[in-house]
């Protein structure tokens, strides 16, 4: 099971990496949040470094491959 700390994420990183799995793109993330799809983007780029991967479909495989479970997000601004 994954939390912010033990990934090494900020609570809102960690919370657009839960939407991210769900397979929602950047701006469907953005809507959910209530934030530009600018800033999703300023969140997802240290996710990737963190885990060492270039695309999304690379950062699906990762965390599959770390046995990862981040859960269904909390349905905010839906």
């Amino acid at each position: 099971t994954g939390n912010p700390t033990e990934l090494g994420l900020t609570p809102r990183q960690f919370e657009v990496l839960r939407w991210f799995v769900q397979g929602l793109s950047n701006k469907e993330i953005a809507q959910r949040l209530d934030i530009a799809p600018d800033t999703v983007k300023n969140h997802l780029k240290p996710i990737f470094i963190k885990f060492g991967v270039g695309t999304r479909t690379q950062l699906i495989a990762e965390i599959y491959r770390r046995g990862i479970v981040l859960g269904k997000p909390e349905v905010g601004n839906s």
